[in-house]
């Protein structure tokens, strides 16, 4: 509605109005305060899932022994055959320096034929079957009208399982083209016997297993990757060498506790994000957002449980705190690296265990955050940010409402006020009207 602002009272009706809606909103101001509020908090509950998040990957890096990157390896030769040799070491590793004699690589065979004047057009061999023995295996082949050219033939020999065949063009004047076959497998059981083609071939590798000699032990395989001759080292061999390589396997304990300082820098990290937005100072009016939330409290009161509980897995430790963390008075973890790469020095393979047992500390802190804290479903912190959320579209709806019942009251003020400005218009003209009638009377008489 159009406003006759004053026209006739002489008053700021706007200013009024709006003096008197402004006056009217003190209870939106508080709505917005509570919703600024809990938007604060549903944040602040997104930041400690974040960081569980967080420490839940760095147990996960560390919750199986081969994730401990307990041993290094390193070869060395004076003879220039460190190359050949290389090894790579994992759980059940014995430390202490290996000499490995390389003496001959495994290899595959490989075959070629004579030379033929083409490749596509000439009989090579009659139609009918023919029997190819690989690796002790016997296969047949069937040879017709439009494969018993050379280049027909590599084509049937390609189809057995393990061999790979070609024509190799080798350029020469008379007779260029040759048939060749490989065996795709290294050892000396994998031999190829082509006789029942008919045809010359000539070997030209021989099927051969590696012969390798550890610490003067000799040792073959059919391999060239060796995984099996000492516990936790696989051993890849590359060139057959003129004199022993020494390979060296250490225990990486630095590795292993830098590990351990992970897992209590990720765990304070959640801690000091629950110090920071639970600080509380009424002179200051410092409040954090997280401030008597009593579901983010019990979740830092069931991780510092964890952190300190006995874990009987039948070691002569039972506690984190006796491989060197233990918590601080403000809820934080320190971690004595000493202390555990002491005990890691005299029961290593029970420290991994513990460790890495599914009933074990970590495992056991990582599953009760997976499942009762972060679960995206039933979790506490799902339940808790839905409670928030609600609260906050409450809060919103209501400020909306606020909102909506203002413009209502501002358009009532504002059609009474021009209502009451025609009323004023009118008396003004009676009074007017009035006021010319006796002054007429007066003159009359």
């Amino acid at each position: 509605m159009p406003s006759v602002d004053g026209i006739v009272s002489g008053i700021d009706t706007t200013g009024l109005i709006n003096a008197i809606v402004g006056a009217s909103a003190g209870t939106k101001y508080v709505l917005m305060d509570q919703l600024d509020e809990y938007e604060e908090k549903a944040d602040k509950v997104a930041g400690i899932k974040n960081r569980l998040d967080g420490l839940v990957d760095v147990i996960k890096g560390m919750d199986e022994a081969d994730e401990f990157p307990a041993f290094t390896s390193a070869a060395s030769a004076s003879s220039g055959d460190e190359n050949a040799v290389s090894a790579t070491v994992g759980e059940g590793a014995v430390p202490g320096t290996y000499a490995i004699s390389v003496n001959s690589l495994a290899q595959s065979e490989s075959e070629v034929s004579d030379g033929f004047a083409d490749f596509d057009t000439t009989a090579i061999v009659s139609s009918g079957t023919y029997n190819i023995v690989y690796g002790g295996t016997s296969s047949t082949i069937t040879i017709d009208s439009d494969s018993y050219t050379l280049e027909g033939l590599a084509e049937q020999i390609d189809g057995v399982d393990g061999l790979t065949a070609y024509v190799l063009d080798t350029g020469a004047s008379t007779d260029p083209y040759k048939l060749v076959v490989m065996g795709e497998d290294t050892g000396a059981a994998n031999k190829i016997d082509l006789s029942g083609l008919g045809l010359t071939f000539d070997q030209t590798i021989t099927a051969q297993d590696a012969e390798v000699e550890i610490n003067g032990i000799s040792i073959s395989s059919d391999k060239n990757n060796i995984d099996s001759a000492v516990p936790g080292m696989k051993i890849n061999l590359t060139a057959v060498t003129s004199a022993a390589v020494s390979v060296t396997v250490n225990r990486d304990d630095d590795a292993m506790s830098q590990k351990m300082q992970d897992f209590v820098n990720s765990y304070n990290t959640v801690v000091d994000y629950y110090k920071t937005n639970t600080l509380y100072d009424s002179e200051k009016e410092i409040k954090g957002a997280l401030v008597g939330d009593s579901t983010v409290r019990g979740i830092l009161d069931g991780l510092a449980t964890m952190v300190s509980a006995q874990y009987d897995l039948g070691f002569d430790f039972e506690s984190l705190g006796q491989l060197g963390i233990s918590t601080t008075q403000d809820g934080t973890l320190s971690y004595d690296s000493s202390e555990f790469n002491d005990v890691l020095e005299s029961d290593y393979s029970n420290v991994v265990s513990f460790l890495t047992d599914a009933s074990g500390p970590l495992n056991s802190i990582r599953d009760r955050i997976e499942d009762v804290y972060v679960d995206p479903y039933e979790g506490t912190i799902k339940t808790r940010t839905d409670s928030l959320e609600s609260t906050i579209d409450g809060l919103e709806e209501s400020i909306a409402d606020f909102e909506e019942r203002m413009t209502d009251y501002e358009e009532r003020l504002r059609t009474q006020f021009n209502s009451m400005e025609v009323v004023l218009g009118e008396l003004y003209s009676t009074q007017s009207y009035l006021s010319a009638l006796f002054a007429q009377g007066s003159s009359t008489k």
